[in-house]
């Protein structure tokens, strides 16, 4: 039996312990110093940084656009990023997708869980499929015209009252020591306990 995404969030939310995602987004000129010596370090430092993490989140969301500035190279490394997490976590492609026609793309080729799209219409199109999306909402959900999934700045919230924390790159990029994976996770733990 397939579980809908809010099951499984519930799940992997009470199985980890956690209400918290964390913003994967590459970013070359802020690439730790041991990533320089890579001819293509999106994948390596994404894989860090999960081996790191994968143990403190429920979810990974994975900036599109920031995997896409390296053109085939980024698309390989997001392909890869998505599919080395796993099954255990929730994989969110964040490229606030204007039509339903990127939906093959999100789910098929890098093997989404959800995706965020541009507006109600495109929302209501991935709904139609069966298919979990995040509309981007600014101010307060409650005043929305439509139920939507939505999300803000950090956090991602679902109808139900379910919700992903989301750490932005200020966790990501606490540090470019050699032990940045390390102290990533340092600053997710602090971040989840309120320090």
């Amino acid at each position: 039996m397939n579980l809908s995404f809010t099951e499984r969030l519930t799940q992997i939310q009470a199985e980890e312990g956690t209400t918290w995602g964390l913003l994967l987004q590459p970013i070359l000129t802020e690439m730790p110093a041991p990533m320089h010596f890579e001819d293509a370090p999106f994948f390596p430092f994404s894989r860090a940084i999960i081996n790191a993490t994968r143990d403190l989140v429920c979810a990974y969301v994975f900036d599109f656009a920031a995997y896409m500035v390296q053109g085939a190279a980024g698309a390989i490394a997001l392909e890869r990023s998505m599919a080395y997490v796993g099954a255990g976590t929730l994989k969110i492609l964040d490229g606030m997708f204007a039509t339903a026609h990127y939906r093959p793309m999100a789910y098929d080729a890098f093997g989404a869980d959800a995706v965020t799209v541009a507006d109600a219409d495109t929302l209501a199109a991935f709904q139609a499929e069966g298919r979990t999306a995040f509309v981007i909402q600014q101010g307060n959900p409650a005043a929305l015209e439509y139920p939507a999934y939505w999300l803000t700045k950090d956090r991602l919230s679902l109808p139900s009252g379910e919700y992903i924390n989301v750490a932005s790159k200020t966790v990501l990029y606490t540090s470019y020591s050699e032990d940045f994976a390390e102290d990533c996770r340092n600053a997710l733990i602090a971040l989840k306990s309120g320090k």
